[in-house]
């Protein structure tokens, strides 16, 4: 199910109001206002003031309103003095209201709980592709993965990580099918943009990873080229049990500990067997071999390093 986006100007609006220090400004003029208005209904017959008085201090704390609201929204009051306020930057709107998004790790729902590392590899080729969009700011993965299994609210995860969509997911594997379940929650209210369920065969994995993809992109109505939906939708690979032997690949090589890094090197000479021309399990077997080298495995540097650069 696809829902209408609302529009962003309102929201524009009343951060503006806020960075112009438009709120400020009526709290406290309407905090004296009515101050003065009861002062003056306190004192006014006592100094024998005429009866007009009360109605004439409303009537100029009235027009005086406007005229503090405009002087406001124009000038920068401080310590520093006056000085004309500057116009707000593009970016301070677009980055949190339309274009900026945070991908959260997919739980794992299958019943034997031991698709963790399916999940983790979705998500990071989610992250991945919506990368290649202009304009998209996408939070990385290393602080995007610092809120799995948190449970903690949308919209504080969304100010924490300063960015105004979230994508969050499910996924239930059973044999050869996948049931995979994604939303795009607005973090600004926690409302939903875009959700939808996928019910298909494990070989279309690929497919499902544009639809979502494709879904976000158009939903926070991002500027995508043609020459970038191309990038954006490329597959380094259309066997899923290749694919499957670059996630496990990749998630052992995420865990950086002496045991993953031996499973990851395992799992990605496992991929280049099967195909000798696959490049992302090259890389893969890269990482692991200069991880194993610096510190996380047992390889000595001299040893790692020649593997690392394929040798």
């Amino acid at each position: 199910m696809i829902m209408k986006q609302p529009s962003n100007k309102l929201s524009q609006f009343w951060h503006e109001l806020k960075r112009r220090r438009v709120i400020h400004v009526i709290i406290v003029y309407a905090t004296v206002a009515f101050v003065i208005i009861e002062l003056v209904n306190n004192v006014f017959e006592p100094l024998r003031l005429p009866d007009w008085t009360p109605t004439m201090v409303i009537i100029v704390l009235i027009i005086g309103f406007p005229f503090a609201i405009i002087f406001s929204w124009i000038f920068d009051v401080s310590l520093k003095g006056i000085k004309k306020t500057e116009k707000a930057t593009t970016s301070e709107y677009v980055s949190k209201y339309e274009n900026s998004i945070a991908v959260l790790p997919f739980q794992d729902m299958s019943s034997e709980k031991n698709q963790e590392y399916f999940c983790d590899g979705m998500t990071e080729e989610i992250i991945n592709v919506l990368s290649h969009v202009e304009g998209l700011k996408v939070i990385a993965r290393t602080s995007a993965f610092m809120f799995k299994d948190q449970h903690e609210d949308m919209r504080i995860i969304g100010q924490k990580l300063g960015v105004g969509h979230l994508l969050e997911g499910s996924i239930r594997k059973s044999e050869n099918r996948l049931r995979i379940t994604a939303q795009l929650i607005k973090s600004e209210d926690g409302t939903h943009v875009w959700s939808e369920n996928f019910d298909r065969e494990l070989k279309d994995v690929f497919v499902i990873q544009d639809e979502i993809s494709l879904a976000i992109v158009e939903n926070l109505k991002a500027r995508l080229p043609r020459s970038e939906k191309v990038a954006m939708l490329k597959h380094h690979t259309e066997n899923s049990d290749l694919h499957n032997l670059y996630l496990l690949g990749r998630f052992y090589t995420n865990k950086r500990n002496t045991e993953s890094l031996i499973k990851a090197i395992d799992y990605f000479q496992q991929a280049i067997r099967k195909d000798p021309n696959y490049a992302l399990a090259y890389a893969g077997l890269s990482e692991a071999y200069t991880l194993s080298g610096i510190g996380y495995g047992s390889l000595p540097s001299k040893e790692a390093y020649p593997k690392a650069k394929g040798g």
